[in-house]
């Protein structure tokens, strides 16, 4: 009898813990046809609960949760949340109104500057990830937390993750001075960092390629975000750098007045942290946008 009482308390405990344990709703999700929910089929509409995986199939499925972040999947495209994350497994998404969720793809993390930024994410395979912020500017970050990119409103930047080693860097930009810190800065993403050596004061103004070795563990002079050990400075163009030395209070540059070119026209891939970036295009995120209204 003491037995069989015990058993009864054991089922019933073990069935209350998974009532009280079972994942919260956070939101429904809305096709046109059949999508796939933690691997099991569903059609035109379904709860979405917390810790779900999302995958499509020929649809597009629209995931809109209660706190008013949207996301929309393309086709064989698979995405998971849990939490405050969204994590692009596969294929393309697109995504709003997300400031307060970490985005991850791959190795990457991806944080919206405000609700405002649209993303769209694309992962294919290991080795690329494309991002294109509108809207609002997004940042990428390594998994470890380092700043590698800034995407900034109306940008395509293209992401191999495994392109070298952690600690590796080569950024072409301006060369500026501020406060006695040499920095460079990144025309394509406005990106900063500081310099580590002495020797650069006949490029500063100019446009060069700087290729080091990140200083873990040291602090920048703001605004930039790493510091890197410079091992070779090559110039790559005089002048152009008037406006990025404005933008971030740099001492002004002696040169004259150059135009610098058009950010959409550097196209050469730099590493920072051991991840390559490059300008980039997303294709097929169209048919997503052209199938659902996209704006709430």
């Amino acid at each position: 009898m003491r037995l069989r009482k015990w058993l009864v308390w054991i089922v019933t405990g073990s069935i209350s813990y998974t009532l009280l344990g079972s994942a919260p709703v956070i939101g429904v999700v809305s096709a046109e046809g059949s999508f796939r929910l933690d691997n099991v089929a569903a059609v035109a509409n379904a709860t979405l609960f917390d810790g779900t995986e999302i995958q499509s199939d020929a649809s597009t499925p629209r995931l809109d949760l209660k706190d008013g972040a949207w996301l929309l999947l393309a086709t064989s495209s698979r995405v998971k949340i849990g939490g405050r994350r969204m994590a692009i497994e596969q294929g393309t998404a697109e995504i709003g109104g997300a400031a307060r969720y970490d985005l991850e793809a791959g190795t990457l993390r991806i944080k919206p500057a405000d609700n405002r930024a649209l993303l769209r994410i694309r992962v294919d395979g290991e080795r690329r990830v494309l991002v294109a912020s509108t809207g609002a500017s997004a940042q990428v970050y390594t998994s470890g937390g380092l700043l590698v990119a800034k995407v900034r409103d109306g940008a395509t930047l293209s992401f191999d993750p495994q392109a070298g080693s952690p600690e590796s860097a080569q950024v072409p930009g301006c060369l500026l001075v501020k406060g006695g810190h040499y920095l460079v800065v990144n025309l394509e993403t406005k990106q900063v960092l500081e310099l580590a050596g002495t020797a650069f004061s006949k490029e500063v103004g100019n446009r060069v390629l700087v290729t080091g070795m990140v200083v873990t563990g040291a602090t920048p002079v703001a605004p930039a975000t790493e510091v890197i050990r410079v091992g070779i400075l090559t110039h790559i163009d005089t002048g152009g750098c008037v406006a990025a030395a404005a933008d971030i209070g740099a001492d002004p540059v002696m040169h004259p007045p150059v135009e610098a070119p058009a950010a959409s026209s550097h196209t050469t891939a730099y590493i920072v942290l051991g991840v390559a970036v490059a300008a980039g295009a997303i294709a097929g995120v169209a048919v997503v946008t052209s199938s659902k209204k996209s704006s709430q």
